[in-house]
C-alpha cells in the first residue's frame, strides 16, 4: 500500500501478487490486482502498468511462456491468474493470453528481460516464503501430535512421559496454550505425589 501511495505502482503490483501467491484469498491484495487488471488507477491517479497479448503456439505451456516473457518460468502463476486458467491445464493453440507487465518501464522492457532487478531472487523469495509457511504449519501439527501423545500418557498415569511430550510440543510451538498449562499442572501433581 505504501508503494502504491508513493506512486511506485509496478512495485506495489509485484508485492500484491506476492501476497496472492501465499494467500490467494487475501481481499485487499485481490482488490488491488483486480483494479489494476481493469485499468483503474492508483490513489495518486497513476495508472497501473499495462499488459501485452501472447498467442499460444504449438508446445507452449504457461511455464514456457513465463520463461520467455519474464525470463522466469516460476512466474507462470501471473499468467494463470490473469487469464483465469490453472497452471497445469493444457493451452489451445491460437488462444490469446494477456501477459501482465509488472515492470516499471514499458511493456517492451519485459520482452528485453532485465526488467526485474533480479527475477531469480524474487522467485526464490516467494518460494522461500511459501516454504517457511509450510514449515511453520508442519511444526504446529507436530506440536499438536506431541500434545495429544502427552494427554494419552497423562491418562495412563505416566506423568514423566506426559511432561516429556508436552515439553516437545512447547519446543515446537512455544505459545501452545494447552501444553504450557498442562505441563505446569502435571509438574505440580508430580511434586505433590513425591511429597507423600
Amino acid at each position: 500500500m505504501a508503494l502504491e501511495e508513493s506512486g511506485e505502482t509496478a512495485k506495489a503490483l509485484r508485492e500484491f501478487l506476492a501476497v496472492l501467491v501465499l494467500d490467494p484469498d487475501h481481499e485487499a491484495a485481490l482488490r488491488r490486482v483486480k483494479n489494476w487488471k481493469t485499468g483503474k488507477t492508483g490513489k495518486n491517479g497513476v495508472a497501473w502498468a499495462g499488459s501485452r497479448s501472447w498467442t499460444v503456439r504449438e508446445g507452449d505451456t504457461l511455464r514456457k511462456i513465463a520463461g520467455e516473457a519474464y525470463r522466469d518460468p516460476d512466474k507462470e502463476f501471473l499468467i494463470a491468474y490473469f487469464n483465469r486458467v490453472s497452471t497445469g491445464s493444457p493451452l489451445s493453440i491460437g488462444t490469446e493470453l494477456q501477459l501482465p507487465d509488472v515492470d516499471t518501464g514499458s511493456s517492451k522492457a519485459v520482452e528485453k528481460g532485465p526488467a526485474y532487478s533480479s527475477p531469480d531472487k524474487e522467485g526464490q523469495d516467494l518460494r522461500n516464503a511459501a516454504q517457511r509457511k509450510e514449515d511453520a504449519e508442519r511444526k504446529l501439527r507436530e506440536a499438536d501430535a506431541h500434545y495429544a501423545a502427552g494427554m494419552r500418557r497423562f491418562l495412563a498415569e505416566d506423568l514423566d512421559g506426559a511432561i516429556l511430550e508436552w515439553g516437545k510440543a512447547l519446543s515446537l510451538d512455544p505459545s501452545h496454550p494447552k501444553a504450557r498449562r498442562d505441563i505446569e499442572k502435571a509438574r505440580r501433581l508430580k511434586g505433590k505425589i513425591e511429597q507423600k
